[in-house]
């Protein structure tokens, strides 16, 4: 099972071309991270991180700012996300926002 994951996402990656892909909103891309967690630990792990990342990675996100205007994701799904974990675009959205607040 592990290597069938495993080789589904490296097929993912060979076969759907860099800009057909959609962007994700993480740093390490939902494909990187299930792919990494499969190698690392197991299929039931892999499997596992791909449903979180499907339940987070959507679009409809927000920035929630604390007192001193740091930033932070606010998904879908309530959960709150540092933007440390962001990816670049989202990162430049959240600077776009920021300079509007400020």
């Amino acid at each position: 099972m592990r290597t069938l994951l495993l080789l589904a996402i490296r097929c993912y990656w060979r076969l759907v071309p860099q800009h057909r892909r959609r962007s994700c909103l993480f740093r390490e891309s939902c494909s990187r991270h299930v792919y990494s967690v499969t190698h690392d630990q197991s299929a039931r792990a892999g499997v596992a991180a791909l449903v979180e990342r499907f339940r987070r990675c959507r679009p409809g996100f927000s920035f929630t700012f604390d007192q001193y205007l740091n930033a932070t994701l606010l998904l879908v799904d309530g959960s709150v996300v540092p933007l440390s974990d962001a990816s670049d675009s989202v990162m430049a959205q959240a600077r776009e926002v920021m300079t509007v607040v400020r």
